[in-house]
Formats: C-alpha cells, structure tokens, sequence
C-alpha cells in the first residue's frame, strides 16, 4: 500500500520495516513488540486496532504522503539521509576504499574518496548523480534543501 512512501523513509534515514503482504494482527503485534508505528491508507485496521499507534495516511500521491509524516512526526533528516542500506535498511558504515577497490567501478575509484558499506548484505555505496536527483526533487517537491554533503 505504502511502499514508494516506505522507501523514501528509508533512503532518508530512518528505520523502516515494510511488507506489502502481511496479516492485520501480525502486523499490530510487530508494531507493539518493535515500539513502531503503523503508516496505512487502511482505515478498517485503524478502526480495528485503535489503541495502537499508527498513522492513516490519506493522499494515494507520495509527496503528499511523505509531507504529511514528516509535518505529523516533524522529522528533520538533515543527519540521517543516505545514511541506510537500500536493500536491507541497516545503517551503512564506512569502509577503506582501499579495502574494496576492487569491487568499485573505475570511475568511482578515480573520482570517490568516501566509500560506505551495509554490514548485513554487504553493498557498496559512494555519493553520486543519483543523491543529486533525490535532492533536487525533495527540494522540487516538498520544499527541502539537503545540502550537499557526504554521508555522516
């Protein structure tokens, strides 16, 4: 249901966790055991589990889905985006490029001085034109400026 807007999420640092198929109960359950909150465009679930901390997210366009959580919750991700593995959500860690170069494209290797690593699937990361576009459309749609920095 929320998948784009759980992906964004992610990408801007903070700790997601996402199926797009799980049952109602298993789902509150995880949600209470993990101290997290439920974002859902399901307003039976909400009626259903009311003591539950979730959020129902109305817009079906994901910039206004993202503008709602983040006015709801008042995240600032100035800290923490691109901070996690796109795959597996864990936070990246940095790692010798020296240590790795020889799974780095040759352009990266020339032009690259921070490398970061998942510690869980082992990807590799750099800041490249793809961090760009993401800034440009977060500043394109919602009105945010993610100075450009290198990961944390």
């Amino acid at each position: 249901m929320l998948g784009k807007l759980a992906r964004w999420l992610s990408l801007l640092g903070y700790d997601i966790i996402y199926s797009g198929v799980i049952d109602d109960d298993e789902l509150v359950r995880e949600a209470k055991n993990s101290q997290r909150i439920i974002l859902t465009r399901d307003t039976k679930l909400i009626e259903m589990y009311p003591e539950t901390p979730a959020l129902l997210i109305k817009s079906t366009n994901l910039w206004e889905q993202l503008r709602e959580v983040i006015r709801v919750y008042k995240l600032d991700f100035s800290e923490t985006a691109f901070s996690r593995c796109s795959n597996c959500n864990v936070e990246i860690e940095p790692v010798d490029k020296e240590e790795v170069a020889e799974h780095l494209p040759p352009l990266v290797r020339q032009t690259q001085e921070k490398i970061y690593r998942c510690p869980k699937c082992g990807k590799l990361y750099w800041e490249a034109s793809h961090v760009d576009h993401i800034r440009l459309l977060l500043k394109e749609h919602l009105n945010i400026d993610l100075k450009n920095r290198q990961h944390r």
